[in-house]
């Protein structure tokens, strides 16, 4: 939740977990209103206005300058959140979901249901391998660990780790580029809607 905060001449009416958040980066909170409006919308310290988007409760018409006292009000602060913000946030989804496909490892063989691990010193240790696959004094078989040490995979030759490794590989590039496909799609948006309508399948 953003810090949010509604006030009035100076005076903190609501903030933070008293808004609730709507689809499209809006936010809504209900309140009693007394002498004077209009209010304003502070975000993180930038005030913005609410540009008459205040509707009583009652519907019986809008609000404005002219709110009569103890009428219960329903603010929908419609700008809240910006198309930059969304962007941001929406991208930070993208990556973390990237990051735990990574960090589920990659299948080995094929179709097998064994996973190996796919972390930075894991892919360093395959990276050594497989550059040194064809060297006399490399000894096979070689045995791999899985993803949770609970079973290994005995690689028999140069031409097994080749496999091993364009799968490891394959598995990192095929889930970046998805990532980064998603991305894109978010990037040229250009409203909040259109933000929200780029799903992240994987």
């Amino acid at each position: 939740m953003r810090n949010l905060q509604l006030v009035h001449h100076g005076k903190l009416l609501r903030e933070g977990a008293d808004w609730t958040q709507l689809s499209g980066g809006r936010f809504t909170l209900s309140f009693r209103t007394f002498v004077g409006a209009p209010f304003r919308l502070l975000d993180t310290g930038r005030a913005s206005d609410f540009d008459g988007i205040v509707a009583r409760a009652d519907g019986q018409g809008e609000g404005g300058d002219n709110i009569p006292v103890g009428v219960e009000l329903r603010i929908v602060a419609a700008s809240v959140i910006g198309v930059d913000d969304a962007k941001r946030e929406r991208v930070r989804v993208v990556d973390t979901r990237t990051n735990e496909i990574i960090d589920a490892g990659f299948e080995f063989p094929p179709a097998s249901g064994v996973l190996f691990s796919l972390s930075m010193q894991a892919q360093s240790k395959l990276n050594g391998a497989f550059i040194a696959r064809d060297e006399p004094e490399f000894v096979y078989p070689l045995e791999w660990n899985n993803i949770d040490d609970t079973t290994t995979v005995a690689i028999a030759d140069a031409s097994t780790l080749r496999l091993f490794y364009l799968q490891a590989v394959g598995t990192v590039k095929a889930v970046l580029e998805s990532g980064t496909d998603l991305k894109k799609a978010i990037n040229v948006a250009t409203t909040i809607e259109e933000v929200e309508a780029v799903v992240d399948p994987r």
